[in-house]
């Protein structure tokens, strides 16, 4: 087994700083331990046998040592042999940080889809990288040749127009006074002023799905003040929960919940009556 996985890992080494050059800064010391026991042992020039589960499980019981390389080599032995999609959401479904930005991410692809449907032109403007970076991360063109501002979380559109977002000022005399408050995406046409919030909410619990209720008319309302005239928002969940798209008509919006599912569709009905009113 200490064969096959000295041999097999630095693979998985180069894949990962492929995609992110500094991906193994915290472990290249274990692996640098790895290489200098491989070679001590000649395990670099022994032929690789893939283990089976009988001998990672009897492993898996000799000391820590074996535990944890037993594990490792578990892994190693899935992506060799099984889906990798699959493996993949395994790895992943237990962390809800995690999945909860993948459900973000897709959700903006189905705002960038909604567009492309209709025909409007897709600009990347920067990477992704949440409230770190200023400015929109996309500019989508109608066509007539309005241009819209695609959000990837708001919280520097208001350090970028120099106003002290309401929440803040409200809540500035409080001790711990809390930070901006962001839709997860914007979408804004500055000239039409008209503004589209977006709350994604990825939960097992209807009781989480509806807090976005709250949360969309404080953002459609605070973006209001500011940036727009009109505007509609929308609180995007699982298909499980959302079985079908509702809407309610509030002072600042109309406020939709639908699921990730109808999503795209929705959307493109907005976007399609702004731009073509009379249509």
């Amino acid at each position: 087994m200490f064969t096959w996985v000295a041999q097999r890992l630095p693979s998985v080494q180069r894949d990962a700083v492929g995609v992110e050059r500094n991906l193994d800064k915290g472990v290249q010391p274990q692996l640098a331990a790895l290489e200098n026991a491989a070679a001590a042992l000649g395990a670099d020039k022994a032929t690789p046998v893939l283990p089976d589960r009988v001998t990672l499980s009897a492993l898996s019981r000799s000391g820590v040592l074996w535990r944890n390389t037993s594990a490792l080599a578990e892994l190693l032995r899935l992506e060799d042999t099984r889906d990798l999609l699959r493996l993949s959401q395994e790895q992943i479904e237990p962390d809800d940080e995690l999945r909860s930005r993948l459900f973000h991410l897709g959700v903006l692809g189905l705002v960038l889809g909604a567009a492309r449907q209709l025909g409007w032109q897709v600009f990347s403007l920067r990477p992704l990288s949440g409230a770190a970076e200023a400015g929109p991360a996309f500019e989508l063109v109608d066509p007539g040749g309005a241009s819209w501002e695609l959000w990837f979380e708001a919280l520097r559109i208001w350090k970028q127009a120099k106003i002290v977002e309401p929440y803040v000022a409200a809540t500035a005399g409080v001790v711990k006074s809390g930070h901006e408050k962001t839709p997860d995406l914007l979408l804004i046409e500055r000239k039409r002023r008209f503004a589209v919030v977006v709350e994604c909410k990825l939960s097992s619990e209807p009781s989480y799905i509806r807090e976005g209720y709250s949360q969309v008319v404080t953002y459609l309302s605070e973006i209001r003040t500011h940036f727009a005239d009109s505007g509609e928002a929308f609180v995007v969940g699982p298909q499980e929960l959302i079985e079908q798209p509702t809407t309610g008509v509030t002072h600042s919006g109309k406020v939709t919940f639908c699921s990730s599912e109808t999503f795209q569709n929705d959307l493109a009905g907005v976007l399609r009556t702004v731009v073509s009113p009379t249509s």
